[in-house]
């Protein structure tokens, strides 16, 4: 299968559609968690990504079957802890949306370039004509703390599709593992007020 620009252009509606469904049908699931853990006003969003850089990433790969972040939905989370609730209740949101899980990617666990810290999950729809998509449409789904986001805003600005000195990627990597400790940190203290109310 090849990647149509002019085809995948027709459906960005259909696309905003889905990941603003999703997005609502995501909230509901995540509430029981409870606020702060996952913030159903601010912690969830989404996009779709732009015909400039779908086309940037399919010239540049000319075996490409999916657009894997054509819809791109982003959680973010608390703590590590909340992460991996989040990440726990999406079968649910999986199953309703009729998405197969293509890879997954725990970018906590691995040493990226810069520091990233993220867990990756990347999707098709089993039936993609059901909400108006192509098959080469792919669904990214990233699961991160809110610190982490923001390292990753300046690590992006910095770092993304561009070039800069080894000497500052290693700050930023060794910022995001100094930002892993503060993540468990804050983890315990929800731990701690959990104990605390008993």
């Amino acid at each position: 299968m090849t990647i149509s620009l002019p085809e995948l252009e027709t459906v960005i509606d259909a696309a905003s559609n889905f990941a603003a469904i999703s997005i609502e049908d995501l909230k509901t699931l995540f509430l029981p968690m409870g606020y702060p853990l996952i913030d159903p006003s601010h912690g969830l969003s989404w996009r779709v990504k732009s015909m400039w850089a779908t086309r940037a990433k399919v010239e540049g790969k000319r075996d490409l079957n999916v657009v894997n972040d054509f819809i791109g939905i982003r959680i973010i989370a608390l703590n590590m802890g909340a992460v991996l609730q989040a990440e726990r209740r999406l079968a649910e949101w999986e199953a309703r949306r009729g998405l197969l899980l293509v890879s997954r990617d725990d970018y906590f666990s691995s040493d990226v370039t810069a520091g990233y810290r993220a867990i990756h999950r990347d999707y098709v729809l089993a039936e993609p004509e059901r909400w108006g998509l192509l098959p080469c449409v792919g669904v990214e789904v990233q699961i991160t703390t809110w610190l982490q986001y923001a390292h990753n805003m300046i690590s992006h600005a910095l770092l993304y599709k561009g070039s800069t000195s080894i000497e500052k990627a290693e700050i930023l990597r060794q910022m995001a593992t100094k930002i892993s400790e503060v993540d468990a940190l804050l983890q315990t203290f929800e731990n701690d007020d959990k104990m605390d109310s008993r």
